[in-house]
């Protein structure tokens, strides 16, 4: 089912482009123009998550989301508040009123959609953690709960550091982490994927070479882990492993997709030096 997404404002040319930017990206999106539509909208449907604009005639933005959070049935929809104000006040007054973020106008399409799908990632991995159901699903190969040496009171950690890659939407590439990192966040999505309206996938990436010594592998592991990173889009993460292997976490998305990241990241690779007699390797698989 496609996340359903409810925009609010008041410029028609504003709910043109966020209609045509998530919509091209198999969301449903409803347009409102005031924030009475919204109420009178929420009393019968419940999107996965508003974008508000905070200066709406008669009832503002505040105002409104005052109103959702005493809704019952309401008040668990996350909101995204849009603002063309350049002050730090707005963007406060929004954070402070209950709204996860904020987004500023005219929009950019590419932070736009990401944020928008990294707090609807953030919402459903709270969710999940909360729910003990989640808690003991298969486990990979790479999942080992003995080497990992995580627990459900790692989810805390977890979540911080997801909210760390979501503040890091408006930045290129993906993000390189620490190898207790990476397992920590690994262990976290195994348990709680199942729950979840998308799919991650875990990459492998192994240096093999008769040529090169030890040391000039680990260099070049090291050269693709940053090279990865570069050709990652932004909230997946990146690790080094080991002299001669890369892990790489690919968040909410398809085999195809996947295909296109390997060979950006070998494109990537290549450009930073000899890589004669070196092969890569990889493998893969849905977490």
């Amino acid at each position: 089912m496609s996340d359903w997404i409810a925009v609010v404002d008041d410029d028609v040319t504003i709910l043109g482009v966020a209609r045509q930017v998530l919509g091209a990206n198999d969301m449903r999106v409803s347009c409102l123009k005031s924030g009475e539509e919204l109420l009178t909208f929420l009393g019968e449907n419940s999107p996965d998550i508003i974008l508000l604009d905070i200066h709406l005639p008669g009832m503002d933005g505040i105002e409104v989301l005052n109103i959702l959070h005493s809704m019952p049935q309401r008040s668990h929809i996350p909101v995204i508040i849009l603002t063309g104000d350049s002050d730090s006040h707005t963007e406060a007054r929004g954070l402070a009123s209950g709204a996860m973020d904020f987004i500023a106008k005219p929009f950019v399409p590419e932070v736009l959609l990401l944020r928008v799908k990294h707090t609807l990632q953030l919402v459903r991995f709270q969710a999940a953690s909360d729910n003990p159901d989640t808690h003991d699903v298969s486990r990979s190969s790479f999942y080992d709960e003995g080497t990992l040496g995580a627990s459900y009171h790692d989810d805390e950690k977890a979540y911080e550091l997801l909210s760390n890659l979501r503040e890091r939407d408006v930045q290129e590439g993906g993000m390189l982490v620490t190898y207790s990192q990476f397992r920590l966040l690994y262990h976290y999505l195994v348990r709680i994927e199942q729950s979840c309206n998308f799919e991650s996938r875990l990459l492998i990436l192994t240096l093999r070479s008769s040529e090169r010594s030890d040391e000039e592998l680990d260099i070049l592991t090291e050269a693709l882990t940053k090279a990865a990173r570069r050709a990652l889009r932004t909230g997946d993460v990146v690790t080094k492993e080991s002299a001669s292997c890369a892990l790489v976490m690919l968040f909410d998305t398809d085999q195809e997709n996947v295909e296109r990241i390997k060979e950006r990241i070998i494109e990537r690779w290549n450009e930073t030096g000899d890589r004669a007699g070196v092969e890569v390797t990889y493998e893969s698989e849905w977490i």
